[in-house]
């Protein structure tokens, strides 16, 4: 079997020996290197792009008594994010993409589980089957439209302009980075880690495994570093379908879930009661519970 880790592709984003705690940009197809830095990301001189500009919203910084919890929201070049401060800085920070919504109700249901402190950054207003498809799929059923392949494009950016903008507002570094989706994102986040050492877990939940050749892509490629967790859900009945790509998803949930164990991973598999579509912020939450 082949180890799915430390692969001699150069990766996205990584660290060198000669200047520790620094991330920086690999060669990747005709994308120029950037040079973040690791304390903050969060220096305008440090980036070789052109910053594009940070619009904050109305009551940029709200506080919710009742659940004790401050937001801060702000827009880059049309995606809504929103940052969740935890109560310590160094709690782990969860970068949680999303198809619409501004993380609350996840974050309610994550604290009914579990009493982690950790920061929240949630991005929505996605071009989702642009931005969190890996590769060019065509519509797979009557209605859909094409995947088109822009996770590449979509995690620069997550890299380079939001990530650093979440830092920067948050007072210290936070002890570990780690990314989380459900659907596409989740196929998103499984994907991530093969292209940057930028995340230390990844939660997929009800994740589009089902994606045309990602099994065999986990199989014979290698994460940039390797994960402290994993964590991966489906609904039992998201596989009883007759379209031909959605109805492989469970054995290459499954499958993919193997192989990570072999590789000595530490994987959560769960599988939920119902289709695609029910529980879907509990579902979440149980994921992000899984990986603090």
């Amino acid at each position: 079997m082949r180890n799915c880790f430390h692969g001699s592709e150069q990766p996205m984003y990584s660290r060198t020996q000669s200047e520790p705690g620094v991330r920086h940009a690999g060669s990747h197809q005709n994308e120029p290197g950037v040079r973040l830095h690791g304390s903050l990301l969060n220096r305008a001189s440090d980036y070789r792009f052109i910053r594009l500009p940070v619009h904050q919203t109305r009551g940029e910084c709200q506080m919710n008594k009742e659940k004790n919890c401050i937001k801060e929201k702000f827009t880059i070049d049309g995606k809504e994010v929103t940052l969740y401060p935890a109560q310590e800085s160094s709690s782990p920070l969860i970068v949680l993409n999303q198809y619409d919504g501004d993380g609350a109700s996840v974050l309610e249901e994550v604290r009914k589980l579990t009493g982690k402190d950790f920061h929240l950054l949630c991005v929505s207003n996605i071009n989702w089957n642009h931005d969190m498809s890996p590769w060019f799929c065509p519509p797979i059923m009557s209605q859909d439209t094409a995947y088109t392949g822009g996770a590449d494009q979509y995690l620069t950016f997550l890299l380079e302009e939001i990530l650093p903008e979440g830092l920067k507002r948050l007072n210290g570094q936070p002890s570990r980075i780690c990314i989380a989706g459900y659907s596409l994102a989740g196929l998103f986040a499984l994907y991530a880690l093969y292209r940057t050492e930028v995340f230390d877990s990844a939660a997929s939940m009800s994740g589009s495994l089902w994606y045309p050749d990602f099994r065999e892509y986990v199989e014979s490629h290698e994460m940039k570093k390797r994960p402290d967790k994993l964590y991966l859900s489906l609904g039992d009945k998201e596989a009883k379908t007759r379209n031909p790509y959605m109805k492989t998803v469970l054995d290459n949930t499954e499958a993919i879930a193997a192989f990570y164990r072999a590789a000595g991973l530490q994987v959560t598999l769960e599988l939920n009661p119902g289709n695609h579509f029910r529980d879907a912020e509990l579902r979440i939450a149980k994921g992000i519970s899984g990986i603090l």
